[in-house]
């Protein structure tokens, strides 16, 4: 058996190739896009799995060789590199697109589609205006990406999200798309969740993951402008993402709440990163799509009062296990609370993670899929 991942060089993928390892050891093959040619790897696979470096020319030119003999093509998240490697698989090889989001929301002019609240609509909009527009032949780069992906949609056997919700989202973006939807888990309760540090104990607030517009920051700020702040302090992770959008956040957060803005702009050491979560017993994670579900877990774990939008699909799946969550909806009619959760919604909010992210579950989610590909080459 051989089985081929491409993606990124990810913690996410080095998580779950460990299960792949092994219930299939010796079969996975790792291709790896933007690392560096030498193969310097920040995350390489587990165990003896081999990894190979693939970026720019030579590395998309290399793909067809690496699959043609494949049995099943895994994609974390789809770029140009996996609809490449899914077009030029064998026929009857698996196909497997694992979504992560930024690969079937939106549409293909605006990744953000349909994404962005007003206040953060208009400063995206005034931030493009003022860029300078894209090259022709960039556009023409991007029409040729987006051709191929809509073709490797249509030979995709088996669609993953992290959330089975999102199945709709794919379905309505990838009309050819025919197959069949599978779970896989970039984490698992023991693994990922429970190894942050415990939050509430502090009275902070912790606003989004990332220096993304789909984050709507703006929108929480003047939310938050509403309450006393009095003794708390806005947190905001903005490490990674786009420094343009970065900096206007920066800004308005800090001609709102002065002081009592802090944004995290550099990659801080585990310990110190620990120390600041562990002062917020408030998280609002403000997307109106799946996203920062590894945050959003790890928050409601470890006992903080998480705040989502209620048309994101991660607060509805949230809800539907009863699991305790809020909606950003309610900063506007409640004070914010002090304290984490109390004893008995924690222990329920764990039970829920446990039964969809729990060790045994995670693992026998990769059993299925490799039972599905032994039962095909059984039929060849």
């Amino acid at each position: 058996m051989k089985i081929v991942h491409i993606g990124p060089d990810s913690q996410f993928i080095q998580f779950l190739s460990r299960a792949f390892e092994e219930l299939a050891p010796g079969a996975n093959l790792y291709l790896v896009t933007g690392a560096s040619p030498a193969g310097d790897f920040r995350y390489p696979a587990y165990g003896d799995a081999a990894s190979i470096s693939v970026r720019g020319k030579m590395g998309l030119a290399s793909i067809p060789f690496y699959v043609r003999s494949a049995d099943m093509v895994v994609s974390h998240g789809m770029n140009i590199y996996a609809a490449i490697a899914f077009n030029f698989a064998p026929r009857a090889a698996l196909k497997v697109w694992s979504g992560w989001g930024f690969d079937y929301y939106g549409n293909r002019d605006d990744p953000n589609a349909g994404l962005l609240k007003l206040a953060t609509r208009s400063l995206v909009k005034e931030q493009r205006a003022n860029e300078i527009g894209s090259t022709r032949v960039k556009k023409t780069i991007r029409k040729i990406a987006d051709s191929a992906i809509e073709n490797a949609a249509g030979k995709t056997d088996y669609f993953s999200a992290p959330i089975p919700s999102d199945f709709h989202v794919f379905k309505r973006r990838y009309l050819n798309f025919s197959g069949e939807y599978v779970q896989l888990n970039y984490g698992n309760v023991s693994e990922t969740f429970s190894t942050g540090t415990k939050m509430g104990e502090g009275c902070n607030i912790l606003v989004g993951n990332s220096a993304s517009a789909s984050n709507n920051h703006l929108e929480v700020f003047d939310l938050l402008s509403r309450h006393d702040l009095s003794g708390r302090k806005v947190v905001v992770p903005l490490s990674y993402g786009d420094s343009r959008y970065r900096e206007r956040v920066i800004a308005y957060g800090r001609a709102i709440f002065g002081e009592a803005f802090q944004p995290l702009v550099d990659f801080l050491p585990l310990q110190e990163y620990s120390k600041i979560l562990a002062s917020c017993n408030v998280v609002i994670m403000n997307h109106l799509r799946q996203q920062a579900l590894g945050n959003i877990g790890s928050a409601i774990f470890n006992g903080a009062h998480v705040f989502l939008d209620p048309s994101n699909p991660v607060y509805e799946f949230l809800k539907d296990k009863k699991a305790i969550v809020y909606t950003t909806d309610d900063l506007i009619a409640r004070p914010l609370p002090v304290g984490g959760l109390p004893d008995s919604s924690l222990a329920l909010n764990r039970t829920v993670l446990e039964s969809f992210w729990g060790e045994d579950k995670v693992r026998a989610n990769v059993g299925r899929l490799i039972t599905k590909v032994r039962e095909r080459r059984c039929s060849k």
